[in-house]
């Protein structure tokens, strides 16, 4: 699975220009336009203020393939890249290194320019995230509880690597009694202490496993990588997030967590 990808689309996939100077990746989800400051695409990146509101930044959908002929495997993000470029130089280079193959739509088959093929997302766009910690590739970690609770009322473990916001946490459990059992937080911004708003149905034993995610089902404050590859699964979102719709979140397959989405809205607003 690549970091995002379009489940449910609403319109046919276009050819689009990367950027001069930016690399884009298939899997990524970018943004063009006014927002991407040229004729393009690049990265949507992490959310800047409330639902990108500082930059104004807007998505505009999923890299799903290049037109390099011959690709460019990145090891980091496992998949293909291509980058932009300006001179005419560097563009005429691209004929024999690395090639290209013709695009579709309203550019020239003999055009050059580095493309990106886009799955183009709207409000109503359905899209699968992988979740890691902060970085692509680092795996969402696993946190043992410390305190018995009879009631099921209550998990306590080592600490978070930020602090949660107030129902906008999903809680995981790995192993015994509660295993497989998903829970959303409630008014609490722990991190250690984690209060289902519906209590487990069995106790909560020492030593017994849990997962975290920084979502909620339905609308929810979400934050991306830097590179807008994969879902953060424990953000800092007390200035900067994105608004997503959350439909699904999988927090079973360690090391292939993921969530499914739709950006709400508030995201597609440049004005805002």
């Amino acid at each position: 699975m690549l970091g995002f990808e379009v489940v449910k689309r609403t319109f046919a996939p276009i050819w689009v220009p990367v950027l001069q100077g930016q690399t884009v990746y298939v899997g990524q989800v970018v943004t063009a336009g006014l927002t991407a400051a040229g004729f393009g695409v690049k990265a949507l990146g992490q959310a800047s203020g409330g639902g990108g509101a500082s930059s104004d930044v807007t998505p505009f959908g999923v890299v799903i393939a290049t037109n390099n002929k011959t690709e460019t495997y990145n090891s980091t993000y496992h998949t293909h890249s291509t980058t932009g470029v300006q001179s005419q130089a560097n563009q005429v280079a691209r004929i024999t290194s690395p090639g290209f193959v013709g695009a579709e739509g309203m550019f020239s088959k003999g055009d050059p320019i580095p493309m990106a093929q886009v799955d183009v997302i709207d409000p109503t766009t359905i899209i699968r995230g992988r979740l890691y910690n902060a970085a692509y590739g680092t795996a969402i970690s696993t946190y043992a509880n410390t305190t018995q609770s009879t009631t099921g009322a209550l998990v306590v473990t080592s600490a978070l690597p930020q602090t949660p916001l107030a129902y906008n946490k999903i809680i995981y459990g790995v192993d015994n009694g509660n295993a497989g059992i998903y829970r959303g937080s409630g008014n609490d911004t722990s991190t250690t202490n984690h209060v289902p708003d519906t209590y487990f149905p069995y106790d909560v034993e020492i030593g017994d496993k849990f997962k975290f995610a920084y979502l909620n089902l339905g609308t929810c404050k979400a934050q991306f990588d830097s590179v807008s590859m994969c879902i953060d699964a424990t953000p800092d979102m007390s200035s900067n997030y994105w608004w997503l719709d959350v439909l699904e979140v999988n927090l079973k397959p360690d090391g292939q967590e993921y969530a499914i989405f739709r950006f709400n809205n508030v995201c597609f607003d440049g004005t805002r």
